[in-house]
This record gives structure tokens, C-alpha cells and sequence, in this order.
């Protein structure tokens, strides 16, 4: 009885202490509600944010429209991916403009836009993610796609990731309309889910257009606008299984 006794000790100490903040570690991964457009500076909801990294979240506004969402602790090694999606029932739209990841924190730069692309307070949600080996067997990954005129090429390893370990592909066929790979992410039924933010200090959106399965790839169509006339601009994807 002891001996059992002892061994669960010894096994709980290994998951508390080597197991569990390994995996930690490596879904590095946070969101937010940001639902107090108009204050300069606030810490969000606790019900409706989120920092694997176990510290806080703030909001900052330095002028109409533009916010820095900072990460305590979930930075490191740079890269990773930002989401950003306009909260409420109007026309606003918001978008990433930027994030740096390098330092302790991961801090996401957000603008926000009326129908007429001119800068405007509003609510929104962010979503920010790290690589993370430890979800290979789900299925995700992620790019930032920083040349929009480009017909076809490989996005900067540093911001893009694919859990199959596969490489990532972005090719342009007509002004606006983009298809991103990820090599090896499909198969095993249809489904899945795509995100879609434009990138970026001006007004311009993008949005995705479809998705599907092939026998190994994932592949992500994009289309993107200003005006809602079609537009080259640079955005970033999200793709889970």
C-alpha cells in the first residue's frame, strides 16, 4: 500500500513538474473581447479572455480606432499568428496592423474602421497563437501573407506554421483573389475551419472565400477588398482541424 502510495507521488511530480509545463510551453496561445472601445487603457473581462502563459492582458488606445493588445509572459522567439474580428451589429471592421512577439510579451496592434474607412471605436475580439508542436495530431496552422502581388511563393517561415510539417504555399490568380496550402494538412474527411484577418494600417478587408480537402492538403481561398472593389493587400490565416 505504501509502495502504490509512493509511486502515484512520484508520477504526480513528474506530470506537475516536467510533463504538464512542457506542454504549457508549447501552446502558446491567448484571445480577448475588447468591449470598452472608447477607454485609454482596461483590463478585459476575465470570462472572455485568455493567456496560456498565466499572465495578464491589457488594452491600451492611443487614438480613434488603434489599439495595442498586450500578452503578458506570451512572448518569446518571435512569430506567430493574430486574428482580428469586428464585435457588434454595425458595419465596423477591425483588422491586425502588426504584433511583436520577441520579448517577454506578445502585443498585437489593432485598427478599426466605419463602413466609409475612416478610424472608428469600436469593439472587438483578438486571438493570438504561437507554433505549437504539442497539437500536431489536431491539425493546425497559420501564415502571414506579406506579398500580395506576388503570383506565387513561400511565406516567412517565422510567421507561418504547419502542424503536418509540410511546407505552406500562397499563390494570386486575379487582383485580391489568393489560395494558400498547407502541404499534407488534409485527408481524413472534409471539415475544419478557416479564419481570415487583413493585415495592415489602412482600410482594405479580406475574408475567405471557401476551403477544401484534397487527398493530403488543406487548401484556403482568399479574397480581399477596399471599397469593396478587389485589392492586393496583405493578410493573415488561420486553418484548424
Amino acid at each position: 500500500m505504501n509502495f502504490k502510495a509512493s509511486t502515484v507521488r512520484i508520477l504526480f511530480t513528474i506530470l506537475a513538474t516536467l510533463i504538464l509545463p512542457a506542454l504549457a510551453s508549447a501552446q502558446k496561445s491567448g484571445y480577448v473581447w475588447a468591449n470598452e472601445p472608447a477607454s485609454a487603457s482596461y483590463t478585459p473581462s476575465a470570462a472572455y479572455s485568455f493567456n496560456s502563459a498565466g499572465g495578464g492582458i491589457s488594452i491600451s488606445r492611443s487614438s480613434v480606432g488603434t489599439y495595442a493588445v498586450r500578452f503578458s509572459g506570451l512572448g518569446g522567439g518571435g512569430g506567430g499568428n493574430v486574428l482580428v474580428t469586428s464585435y457588434g451589429g454595425g458595419s465596423e471592421t477591425c483588422k491586425v496592423a502588426s504584433w511583436g512577439s520577441g520579448g517577454a510579451d506578445f502585443t498585437a496592434n489593432v485598427r478599426c474602421f466605419n463602413a466609409g474607412g475612416a478610424a472608428i471605436d469600436t469593439m472587438y475580439t483578438v486571438r493570438v497563437v504561437m507554433n505549437n508542436p504539442a497539437a500536431a495530431a489536431h491539425g493546425n496552422g497559420y501564415a502571414w501573407a506579406d506579398n500580395p502581388t506576388g503570383a506565387s511563393y513561400t511565406p516567412n517561415a517565422t510567421y507561418s506554421f504547419n502542424s503536418s510539417g509540410g511546407p505552406i504555399s500562397i499563390t494570386r490568380s486575379g487582383v485580391g483573389t489568393y489560395t494558400v496550402k498547407f502541404s499534407g494538412l488534409g485527408g481524413n474527411g472534409a471539415g475544419g475551419n478557416v479564419q481570415v484577418t487583413a493585415y495592415g494600417a489602412d482600410a482594405d478587408t479580406c475574408k475567405v472565400a471557401s476551403w477544401a480537402f484534397a487527398p493530403t492538403d488543406f487548401t484556403a481561398n482568399v479574397r480581399c477588398f477596399r471599397g469593396g472593389a478587389p485589392v492586393d493587400t496583405r493578410y493573415s490565416i488561420n486553418v484548424v482541424r
